[in-house]
């Protein structure tokens, strides 16, 4: 799992990988509601297991619309843009 925090500037981000038993919503839910602030935009794939954001309190926006991730795997992370 991937969370991101916009800071008070837009371009300071902070990722924290958290590990969770299985993929199932009852898994995934409580990780997020314990690491990300309610009504975060939380940035994902398409995988339609994060559908349920909305309902929990945030605003997910789609930055992959697919599986493959080529050489990058965490492309926000690399970006090396200062502010």
């Amino acid at each position: 799992m991937l969370r991101t925090n916009l800071g008070q500037r837009a371009c300071r981000q902070t990722f924290r990988l958290t590990r969770v038993a299985d993929a199932s919503a009852r898994s995934r839910e409580p990780a997020i509601a314990a690491a990300i602030e309610f009504g975060s935009q939380v940035r994902t794939d398409d995988w339609k297991g994060y559908n349920g954001l909305d309902r929990l309190g945030y605003r997910r926006r789609i930055v992959r619309s697919d599986a493959e991730v080529g050489e990058n795997l965490l492309p926000l992370a690399n970006r090396g843009r200062r502010c």
